[in-house]
């Protein structure tokens, strides 16, 4: 298991793609398991407005719903789902993870089952 929360956090920043921007983004905003920032205290430790870490947020967003489906559907309260599911990914150690980009979201029974139902003659 990953040793501290901060390493944990990097761990799957990094499994999703995350620039270099977005995971300092990540790491500053939840800096404990169980404390977030404020989305002034995050633009005053970045120095960004709050235009810059509306559109950050949003994109690091973006990279995680592959695996919190629920960002894509929700309008309000994203980081507090976002802070939720990273926090349970964390508890759970590490086989809890859903599948990085590299191995896909779907198996490969699943794949041969759409395969041989939607694509053979």
């Amino acid at each position: 298991m990953t040793s501290t929360w901060q390493e944990f956090l990097t761990d799957i920043c990094n499994q999703q793609l995350l620039t270099q921007e977005q995971i300092e983004t990540v790491l500053t905003r939840f800096p404990k398991e169980n404390s977030k920032l404020s989305e002034n205290e995050l633009g005053w430790q970045l120095h960004l407005g709050e235009q810059g870490v509306g559109a950050r947020m949003t994109e690091i967003y973006k990279k995680f719903e592959p695996l919190c489906q629920e960002l894509a559907t929700k309008k309000g309260g994203k980081v507090k789902c976002l802070h939720n599911f990273l926090r349970e990914q964390y508890r759970n150690g590490p086989g809890s993870l859903i599948p990085t980009k590299s191995q896909g979201l779907y198996s490969d029974e699943f794949k041969a089952l759409i395969q041989e139902n939607y694509f053979s003659d």
